[in-house]
């Protein structure tokens, strides 16, 4: 995910929408628009933290739907960042309130309960530990803040390959139970999780 050439295959068809198109069963913009039906709140949002960011997918539609709110895509790779800004400063329709920032989610550049939403879409998977994670996203989500995401589930096809990689740390798959009690573990309570073949969407709020 740190080359030139990654980033620049990313949001084409061989790759992103190809994914959740096999993961979900959805084409890509049902998915998102999916995500920003869970997304909606009864107060305007100000700022909103999109991670694992990529090349800014997830960031543009959100700023899109909450066009008064500051939109932060956070990623690791600068490729990914870089690409990112290209595809933005290229869109006629784009939100105009999107940073970019290098960094990292387990320990992120933003003050405590600075955020009204963070999502995530698309990296959970990739950390076989993810409770640093959950613990920075609680710790930046003002209470009453919405957590927004998409995971891979345990399927019963591939179960027994997938609970391997986990005891061996290399990724995490999710199931609803074990999700709801690793979020309320930092305060995230009120869990909505939708299952869609191998892909998941889900949505909990910080409490105080």
């Amino acid at each position: 995910m740190e080359t030139n050439l990654f980033a620049l295959m990313y949001e084409t068809p061989v790759w992103r929408p190809l994914h959740t198109l096999v993961g979900s069963g959805m084409f890509i913009g049902r998915w998102v628009e999916r995500l920003l039906d869970l997304s909606e709140t009864a107060e305007p949002k100000r700022a909103i933290l999109d991670l694992a960011c990529g090349t800014g997918h997830y960031a543009r539609a959100l700023g899109l739907r909450d066009p008064e709110a500051e939109v932060y895509g956070l990623d690791l790779s600068l490729s990914m960042l870089r690409q990112g800004a290209r595809i933005h400063a290229k869109r006629e329709f784009r939100p105009e309130r999107l940073v970019w920032v290098r960094g990292d989610m387990m320990e992120l550049p933003f003050g405590d309960a600075s955020m009204d939403q963070i999502n995530c879409c698309g990296a959970l998977h990739l950390f076989p530990d993810l409770v640093p994670v959950w613990k920075e996203i609680a710790r930046v989500l003002k209470p009453g803040g919405i957590l927004t995401g998409e995971a891979v589930c345990v399927n019963p096809l591939v179960a027994p390959l997938q609970r391997r990689l986990m005891r061996r740390k290399k990724a995490t798959f999710f199931e609803e139970a074990w999700l709801r009690d690793a979020l309320a573990e930092v305060g995230l309570f009120d869990l909505h999780y939708e299952p869609h073949r191998v892909l998941a969407m889900f949505r909990a709020t910080r409490r105080d």
